[in-house]
């Protein structure tokens, strides 16, 4: 209870550290499986918040200096995704503003190959590729929505039909479904796949 108790004092704090970070993003997610969509807002606003001002979205602005800062990089890159992610849903479902923009070559996309796991698993690469993908799709068709007057409709239908056309056909490029509904397919796998596949397709 005194955990629960310190929130509101923090949410309204400056600190800025990874772990201010994971915590918000990882409590913003328990929220949301929670359903409760208000604290879960709260807990991203705050993620975002320590994203700018920790600078990781502008992470990769500037090359890494040697190979050890470009692997602590990757830590960094896979929260701005995760969050980016995250942000899009809140838009999507919520109508929620749009909180955390994407800009090219501000943040890579996470290493598939890294020095502790130079071996990465096919469903490893398959739903990081995939992730990545819809994600960037959907914030460059947010993106555009943004940038049109809200009479242009015919413009933006016309866009989203082409965006929708695109993430479909990651779907049968990377044959999720496939490996979906694979005989050997574990459930925790079937339920990773289908996560994925529900969100090329809403």
């Amino acid at each position: 209870m005194n955990i629960l108790e310190s929130v509101p004092a923090w949410l309204e704090s400056s600190t800025d550290t990874i772990m201010d970070v994971h915590t918000a993003a990882l409590s913003g997610w328990t929220a949301l499986t929670a359903h409760d969509y208000q604290l879960a807002w709260k807990f991203h606003c705050k993620a975002c918040q320590h994203i700018k001002s920790s600078g990781i979205d502008r992470l990769d602005l500037m090359p890494a200096k040697s190979f050890t800062e470009e692997s602590e990089r990757d830590v960094g890159r896979y929260t701005y995704w995760y969050i980016l992610s995250i942000d899009t849903f809140f838009r999507l479902f919520y109508g929620k503003p749009t909180v955390l923009r994407w800009s090219p070559n501000h943040v890579r996309p996470p290493l598939l190959f890294r020095p502790d796991n130079m071996q990465p698993s096919a469903l490893h690469v398959t739903i990081s590729v995939v992730w990545v993908r819809y994600t960037l799709l959907t914030v460059e068709l947010i993106s555009y929505i943004d940038s049109h007057p809200p009479h242009d409709q015919d413009s933006c239908s016309q866009k989203a039909d082409e965006y929708c056309a695109q993430m479909e056909e990651i779907i049968v490029e990377w044959r999720l479904e496939e490996l979906m509904n694979g005989k050997d397919a574990a459930d925790d796998v079937r339920c990773l796949i289908a996560d994925h596949v529900s969100m090329c397709t809403l």
